[in-house]
């Protein structure tokens, strides 16, 4: 590893590549990537980190985190049911749910905020990269909603504080978390906090599937988070991390499983329907209960953190 390289979080020197080689096996819409962990931190990043000016192809239109299902179906309605989950876990830790003012940031197809609009939060507000027709739902049930990147800069304007801001599966989309996580300290109010998921590379699935992971997401996930690492970047960021448990995916164990199909041709490519296979939604169910156990460990698929 050449020695002027440094961790992109820590600092460090001490690197090994781990991944090589990583494909994307949901969407194809880049070349395989390499992945390398920092001895000091214990982060995984992409080595090197993707071009900018690439990015935006990383997430096709059927991009499924983005996408409003028209008509009932099974991930339509899992998917709703992970978000009233998460909203009801958010509120537990404010003061005042119902009063306080509430960023999601990279909110995609918006149903945390409907969730939360469903539990009562009045001041409910969204951040994401560009506009879309189905954000107008979110519109109508009265949150407000911001476009810009926000790698660059912060959405609304610099007076502005909020009492809570969640990046919910989207602090390991970034290229400079660190840069992210300071611009979020400059806009919590008095007592404000940051609420953060991510995927974890302490969880069981990783050891399991390995490449084939779905926490890697590549190319579109550029870091890789675990309990360490997560510790290092609040510090590094300024925040005070106060809270890191577990968090249940076991939709990470299903995608992990498609990978491997799709990787040795046992499903074709084309068979997926917005990155998943028929039979991926039905086989979360059949994980759900290996994640509830996974998850009463330090081992789960995706962590939880709070930061003020």
């Amino acid at each position: 590893m050449d020695s002027e390289k440094h961790c992109p979080i820590c600092q460090s020197t001490a690197l090994r590549k781990e991944f090589v080689g990583v494909k994307d096996l949901e969407y194809y819409s880049y070349g395989p990537v390499d992945f390398t962990r920092c001895q000091g931190c214990d982060v995984l990043f992409q080595d090197p980190l993707p071009p900018e000016e690439l990015i935006p192809s990383f997430y096709p239109s059927n991009y499924r985190n983005y996408l409003v299902e028209d008509k009932p179906s099974l991930l339509g309605g899992l998917k709703n049911l992970q978000a009233s989950m998460f909203a009801k876990n958010i509120t537990k830790h404010l003061k005042n749910p119902t009063e306080n003012k509430i960023l999601d940031l990279g909110f995609g197809n918006g149903q945390l905020l409907l969730a939360l609009s469903r539990l009562g939060c009045k001041n409910l507000n969204g951040a994401d990269f560009s506009e879309a027709p189905q954000h107008e739902r979110l519109k109508q049930a009265g949150i407000r909603l911001a476009f810009s990147n926000f790698d660059k800069h912060f959405p609304y304007s610099e007076n502005e504080k909020f009492d809570c801001i969640i990046l919910n599966n989207v602090i390991e989309h970034f290229l400079d978390p660190v840069k992210v996580l300071k611009l979020c300290k400059t806009r919590l109010s008095d007592g404000g906090k940051v609420i953060l998921i991510t995927p974890s590379s302490d969880a069981l699935d990783f050891e399991i599937f390995r490449s084939a992971w779905a926490g890697f997401h590549a190319p579109r996930h550029t870091f890789i988070f675990n309990h360490r690492s997560m510790a290092e970047l609040a510090s590094r960021s300024g925040l005070r991390l106060s809270l890191t448990t577990a968090f249940n995916d076991p939709g990470q164990w299903a995608i992990s499983c498609q990978s491997l199909m799709v990787d040795a041709n046992l499903t074709n490519k084309e068979q997926l329907k917005n990155g998943l296979a028929p039979y991926t939604v039905p086989l979360s169910l059949v994980f759900g209960p290996i994640s509830i156990i996974q998850g009463l460990t330090k081992r789960s698929s995706a962590i939880l953190s709070i930061c003020s």
